[in-house]
């Protein structure tokens, strides 16, 4: 298995609920997997992984922050979109704010280039299959239009580094080291 590593903000809790189970093929994110992801580091060794964890991690002094869910849009390309995530109804400053400390630290300690996009806080609720249907991909869309937020925000709280799960029939991410943030 290719290897997959980023650092993010795990939710402690979920933020929506459904109505209605999502429709097949839709992959469904649950807690431990929700997080908001702040340097997507990809194919990287366990090592080089590690390294930019500890770096970006070493004297991180930032407070927790809140991420309060927003509405679900679909992510990726317009007609074959991947991901159905929920993007902050506010506040993202201090999200977009971590995340670029962040990246400036880890891409660099894992071997990596600086990815030059903007910062873009968003939480993947659910994984579209690449081979998804027209009709597939329609019927995630009415699912995640019926999303409703149970919570008003969730506090972000952990720095984490995650990577693949051994068996990714259940579950896709698992957290390898975590830190806390600073109490504010």
């Amino acid at each position: 298995m290719k290897p997959n590593f980023f650092l993010a903000l795990p939710l402690p809790a979920d933020p929506f609920h459904a109505a209605a189970p999502p429709p097949p093929p839709l992959r469904r994110f649950h807690v431990p997997e929700l997080h908001v992801t702040l340097a997507f580091l990809g194919p990287v060794s366990a090592d080089a992984a590690n390294q930019a964890f500890g770096a970006a991690t070493a004297d991180l002094d930032h407070a927790p922050v809140d991420f309060v869910p927003g509405p679900v849009l679909p992510f990726g390309p317009r007609d074959r979109f991947s991901a159905l995530s929920s993007v902050p109804a506010e506040q993202a400053e201090p999200l977009c704010a971590l995340m670029t400390a962040i990246a400036r630290i880890a891409f660099p300690a894992a071997g990596r280039p600086l990815d030059p996009r903007p910062p873009r806080p968003h939480v993947t609720l659910a994984r579209v299959p690449r081979r998804a249907s027209i009709e597939e991909r329609a019927a995630a869309l009415t699912w995640a239009e019926q999303l409703r937020p149970g919570l008003d925000r969730v506090r972000l709280d952990t720095v984490a580094l995650y990577t693949w799960t051994e068996d990714r029939r259940e579950r896709l991410f698992r957290i390898v080291r975590e830190v806390a943030l600073a109490a504010a």
